[in-house]
């Protein structure tokens, strides 16, 4: 099952016509039958997932549709200089984990989790598209240490701010602070991408402007 037709049937379970979805969301006709080959953006998918009520996780992870293979690990380990065995140990992930990647797809975090570690879109990670990795700036080790550096520093600013980490007056469970601290990490590691960006493209102007 494609995932126009895990889009349809969830559609279906809460009394929407494909057309019916369309037409709400503002989308193109027939463009949600067209998702098995051109693959929506996460943006879109979160559109549709919102207002079905449901995950984008339901939408794409339980049949399958991530994109997401061994092949494409070994590669990325391969740019990045790691091995998969060493990705897996600082992921956190179990041994092996990876290599079952083709049949055991990952949740929407761990997809998450992989692209932070790799420095790529989850959209390159889920649609093939690969765009936008090829132009993201290479985080250098002492970016990486930078990262971890913030991270941690962010962290006990939280803790150390009374009812910072609390949700409704009770404190935030081991899973949801995981998933915070994922959160986090994404957004210093995408500020520190975009500096990088922005760096790169002020040399080129200023070397473009001496020419």
């Amino acid at each position: 099952m494609g995932l126009y037709e895990q889009i349809r049937d969830i559609a279906k379970s809460k009394g929407y016509s494909i057309n019916r979805l369309e037409q709400e969301l503002g989308f193109a006709r027939s463009s949600i039958n067209k998702f098995n080959k051109n693959k929506p953006s996460i943006a879109k998918l979160q559109q549709i997932a919102d207002f079905l009520g449901v995950t984008v996780d339901s939408l794409t992870i339980s049949k399958g549709n991530i994109i997401l293979t061994y092949n494409k690990i070994k590669e990325l380990c391969k740019t990045k200089g790691v091995t998969v065995t060493e990705a897996e140990q600082e992921l956190g992930f179990a041994r092996g984990s990876l290599c079952k990647i083709d049949t055991n797809k990952p949740s929407m975090e761990k997809v998450q989790k992989i692209a932070n570690y790799f420095n790529v879109s989850v959209e390159y990670l889920m649609t093939g598209n690969d765009d936008e990795a090829k132009e993201q700036p290479q985080l250098s080790a002492r970016d990486e240490r930078d990262i971890s550096r913030r991270l941690e520093q962010t962290l006990s600013d939280l803790e150390n701010q009374q009812d910072a980490l609390m949700f409704d007056g009770a404190p935030l469970d081991d899973e949801t602070k995981e998933l915070l601290k994922a959160s986090l990490e994404h957004s210093i590691r995408v500020a520190k991408i975009n500096a990088k960006k922005f760096t790169n493209k002020r040399y080129l102007n200023s070397e473009n402007q001496e020419k």
